[in-house]
């Protein structure tokens, strides 16, 4: 050790401390990819987001953007690996691909996806050796590749870091700004202040002489930012959901939510279709007993072609009328293209206590190698995961529902994970919005719980309640603040209905979207041009 006198006149202390052993960064980088997949349900152990960038950070000190490319791989595989790990259950139990073909399917999922983590951490490395300020420059980098995960190429936003904290109500408050990325920017911003503390490993630093510990004084301003935000942020979020509650509601509805639990080796089986549409009318007539003003059915519901004229198609529209409610419903839908082919849809109907059709809407938002196969012109070779009648094809409307009391907007399946198309039916004047969804598909996995997690934010975002009717579960009641009133269990039949209310309030991610995140993006746009001019010079 070696004592160095700074420009300043300040103490320095030359510290050589031993290089990493063999193994070592990777362990580091997948610890991180566990701990921030416990981070989601289940476990839910919330707090490890707050540290789970750490390990791997730390693990990338000293590398060059390329072995730092690789490094973050890594922890960015383990991380989907962890999370998105029912995709292979699905595959496996529902299509005739054997177990180990469904592992290699997950895995190239998880390769994929981890290549964003990749390139945070490589943006990291790239950044700091051209001396930018990457505490503060790293969450805008984490945010524009989160957000872009969610659109390019197929488009898979699922399990952003912020959904982690959807329990910790007084921060995701934020998202009724910034949506979702808000609160990852903080997580990040967290993480690589911690990272900042830590004394460097594996390499010669100059570091001050008051201890190893001790952070720099350039870290003083983002700790000053970070403790306003950890503290400001909850509180204004207490404040504003306080001042919500408060608020004289500008409507309310009765909805009855209607779980019929239908085994998905059974759903669309032939032999079971009257069984199946028993069960919902059963569930209907006791919503209705309960002074259930709107019913909804979840996701494909009904097991056959509404739209075509028949007895289960009349047993649907008297089952409205008997009961005297509106009732809400997916079913398939078909339509005939302009060369005669025939395309389905994925739809849902609403029905009036006359027994009358009124609107429909179709999904926008479809389902990757599920719904349809993305660029098939390439990937001609690529065989769907789920049979179906035809390709599936998007809507192109996002339907707002009327009933007497309230207008809402329907998100079908996993729709109600992309802020962009919820926030489309609340600026076009929804109420209220429905999450119609069949969840049977994941089983007793993390996936129903993940997926509730991440609904809970739609709410947020544009102070509406959302309630969700999902077939197998979760279905569930969210009010604007992002709390779940109620949740049912899983593989349970039932029929629940709640009072909602709503606000009536226009919220700035209503109005303007994704605006922090588009300002994120090009902030490290213009850093990443500056550092290469700079790089130049």
């Amino acid at each position: 050790m070696a004592v160095a006198v700074g420009s300043d006149g300040t103490p320095m202390v030359a510290v050589a401390e031993r290089p990493w052993r063999p193994g070592t960064r990777p362990l580091l980088a997948a610890a991180s990819g566990v701990l921030l997949a416990a981070s989601f349900p289940t476990p839910d152990l919330e707090p490890l987001a707050w540290i789970g960038l750490v390990p791997l950070l730390v693990a990338a000190r000293g590398l060059r953007p390329g072995a730092a490319f690789r490094i973050g791989w890594l922890g960015g595989f383990v991380f989907y690996l962890a999370t998105v790990y029912w995709v292979a259950y699905t595959i496996a139990n529902f299509t005739a691909v054997p177990f180990a073909v469904a592992l290699g399917i997950l895995a190239l999922m998880a390769s994929t996806l981890a290549c964003y983590t990749a390139a945070f951490v490589a943006g990291v490395r790239w950044l700091g050796a051209r001396k930018l300020p990457v505490i503060w420059l790293g969450p805008l980098l984490w945010v524009a590749l989160e957000w872009l995960r969610g659109w390019f190429f197929i488009g898979f936003p699922w399990a952003a870091l912020g959904y982690s904290q959807y329990r910790h109500h007084d921060l995701v408050q934020i998202a009724e700004v910034t949506g979702v990325y808000g609160v990852s920017a903080i997580l990040v911003l967290f993480n690589m202040v911690i990272v900042g503390i830590l004394p460097e490993r594996g390499a010669v630093g100059i570091l001050p002489e008051r201890g190893a510990g001790t952070p720099p004084r350039r870290l003083v301003p983002a700790l000053v930012a970070l403790t306003l935000l950890v503290v400001g942020v909850p509180m204004w979020g207490r404040w504003r959901a306080a001042a919500l509650a408060r608020r004289p509601p500008a409507g309310a509805l009765r909805v009855a939510l209607a779980q019929g639990n239908v085994e998905q080796e059974h759903k669309w089986d032939p032999a079971y279709q009257d069984e199946t549409l028993a069960r919902y009318r059963a569930l209907t007539a006791e919503a209705a007993a309960r002074r259930a003003h709107l019913v909804v059915w979840p996701e494909t519901a009904t097991p056959f072609f509404f739209q075509e004229p028949g007895p289960r198609r009349d047993a649907v529209l008297e089952t409205a009328e008997k009961n005297g409610v509106y009732l809400l419903f997916g079913s398939p839908a078909f339509r005939q293209d302009p060369s005669g082919a025939i395309q389905e849809l994925n739809r849902v109907y609403l029905v009036s206590p006359a027994g009358r059709e009124l609107a429909t809407y179709d999904k926008m938002q479809l389902v990757p190698f599920g719904e349809y196969v993305p660029y098939a012109h390439v990937l001609f070779f690529v065989r769907r995961i789920v049979e179906a009648v035809g390709d599936v094809v998007p809507g192109l409307v996002p339907t707002v529902f009327r009933v007497p009391a309230a207008r809402f907007g329907v998100a079908i399946c996993y729709e109600d994970v992309f802020p962009g198309v919820t926030r489309r039916f609340v600026a076009a004047g929804a109420d209220f919005l429905v999450n119609v969804t069949n969840d049977a598909w994941y089983g007793p996995t993390s996936a129903p719980h993940q997926h509730l997690a991440q609904a809970t934010f739609r709410a947020i975002e544009g102070r509406v309640p959302l309630v969700r009717a999902a077939n197998t579960g979760i279905s569930a009641v969210i009010d604007v603040d992002g709390r779940i009133r109620w949740r049912g269990p899983l593989f349970e039949p039932l029929a629940h209905v709640e009072q909602i209310s709503w606000p009536g309030v226009r919220t700035f991610y209503t109005r303007f979207g994704d605006v922090f995140a588009w300002a994120c993006a090009l902030a490290s746009l213009a850093a990443i041009g500056y550092g290469a001019a700079r790089g130049r010079r």
